[in-house]
């Protein structure tokens, strides 16, 4: 059977009830404009007169920046800025600093960014930041606080001081300043800040007060999916799946259209082994969505792990139509033509196969066609396989060995395992393999050998 495929992941909901990661400050990696282009770029507000010095700084901190020369790139970028006035130099003193390991620098360089820009969000991040590495407290939340303020997209503002704050190192403390900052904000009544709450709190092992915080985010904007599936996952990593079902259901009744839920519902039958009740939930979905790829490819997987073929065909032949993951489709379609004895069928589907696949189809090919009597064909094809990848040798030889006792040629098996040992003497695969068939062969003495060798090598 194949491997089952995870259940399509919901859009917009956290992958896991954990904090964010912390926000990335390195600047090592230069825009490519600024790489390539020794003109000073000089934001929003060019300046009045490009005279020798300004070209002159720009040049040398563009030089010394390519170089690795960051305390040098610091210095000309800042001298730069203050004569253009620009806050993008600012930003690039502020980020040669950092490269450099000089905070000191960069919250100089980022005090003339944030007087130039003032509603510069990156600025105010990067300010939280340093601050943050200072244990500097009152500056970061109010840092953190401009963050939510320049946000721009709604909740972003949340997230990002989420992310910030990722960087200390006990969750304890990150919560603890996100209450403050949410009380600084007053926005005891914005979803988005106590979803970032509950995140925060999850990751401090406050489960009771993830599980609060995230209810009240979903009663602050009905309908939003990312604190339910939030509660959700959380209530599972408790060991908890029968409430966190109960939950879902919840949920879904308030909102029977939402597909992220449905998923999620799915997701939970597939990780209690009810395979048939979460096939039931992607056929709810495909009745509303019916040209969807990933409910399609998932259910199709599902169908095949428990030996629905003719649910499996059926929405294999709608990926097909579709014309998504034609190679993944033709693979596991191939899989139900075998099912359904055609090979002929299975055999020019497993031929459509390419990408990661293409080998096990290969394989695949070679084992139809000794099923269907064409032996010679497919050691051919066996010895194709080795030759076009040599780092897989063994791999192949096992198969072939396996696929010739299928077919009750054990003396081809044997001969098959005599010439891989005989280039990799000690694998134990191999003479494991040749151990087994010397058992159904009566050779106790050839058994006997190769379960010494194995020892040996691996005792």
């Amino acid at each position: 059977a194949p491997v089952a495929a995870p259940v399509p992941a919901p859009a917009s909901a956290p992958a896991t009830p954990s904090a964010p990661a912390p926000l990335s400050t390195s600047a090592s990696a230069p825009p490519a404009s600024a790489a390539t282009n020794p003109v000073p770029e000089v934001g929003k507000e060019p300046p009045q007169e490009l005279n020798a010095e300004l070209v002159y700084a720009a040049l040398v901190a563009e030089v010394a920046l390519q170089r690795g020369d960051y305390e040098a790139a610091f210095e000309h970028f800042l001298s730069a800025a203050e004569l253009a006035q620009a806050p993008s130099l600012a930003e690039r003193a502020v980020r040669s600093a950092l490269n450099a390991e000089r905070s000191a620098s960069a919250r100089q360089a980022l005090e003339l960014w944030t007087r130039l820009e003032p509603d510069a969000p990156k600025a105010h991040q990067l300010s939280a930041f340093l601050a943050l590495e200072a244990d500097d407290r009152a500056t970061a939340l109010a840092s953190l606080q401009r963050v939510v303020e320049l946000g721009g997209v709604p909740g972003q503002g949340y997230l990002q001081a989420a992310q910030i704050l990722g960087q200390l190192p006990k969750a304890s403390d990150r919560l603890a300043m996100m209450r403050e900052l949410v009380a600084r904000l007053d926005a005891d009544h914005d979803p988005d800040a106590q979803f970032a709450l509950a995140t925060l709190a999850a990751a401090a092992g406050d489960d009771e007060a993830a599980a609060q915080l995230a209810e009240r985010a979903s009663s602050l904007r009905p309908g939003w999916t990312d604190p339910q599936l939030f509660l959700v996952r959380l209530l599972v990593s408790r060991e908890q799946p029968e409430q966190a079902l109960a939950v879902l259901e919840r949920y879904i009744s308030q909102a029977p259209d939402e597909p992220e839920l449905k998923l999620m519902k799915a997701q939970l039958h597939m990780d209690a082994d009810q395979s048939e009740q979460a096939l039931a939930v992607f056929d709810e979905l495909l009745e509303q969505a019916p040209d969807r790829p990933d409910v399609l490819f998932a259910a199709a997987v599902l169908a095949l792990d428990i030996e629905d073929m003719e649910a499996a065909r059926r929405y294999l032949e709608a990926l097909r139509r579709l014309g998504e993951r034609p190679s993944d489709v033709a693979f596991l379609l191939a899989q139900v033509e075998e099912q359904a004895d055609n090979p002929e069928a299975a055999l020019a589907l497993y031929a459509e196969v390419r990408g990661q696949n293409r080998t096990n189809a290969q394989v695949r090919i070679a084992q139809l066609y000794a099923k269907n009597g064409d032996i010679e064909r497919a050691r051919e094809l066996f010895q194709q396989l080795r030759d076009q990848y040599p780092g897989q040798t063994a791999a192949f030889y096992l198969i072939e060995g396996e696929m010739l006792r299928s077919q009750d040629l054990d003396q081809q098996a044997l001969a098959v395992y005599d010439l891989a040992l005989g280039k990799e003497p000690d694998n134990a695969d191999l003479l494991y393999a040749r151990a087994m068939l010397a058992v159904g062969m009566g050779q106790v003495a050839s058994l006997e050998r190769d379960l010494r060798r194995i020892l040996v090598a691996d005792p």
